[in-house]
């Protein structure tokens, strides 16, 4: 997973890989 953070407020790109799950990779990005 990558991920990136914009300077304006919070706002957050997140590109998922082959093989990541969803669900998961949300909750490891939110931690």
């Amino acid at each position: 997973m990558k991920y990136s953070e914009a300077k304006q407020g919070r706002i957050f790109v997140i590109r998922l890989e082959d093989g990541d799950i969803v669900h998961d990779e949300i909750e490891r990005f939110a931690r």
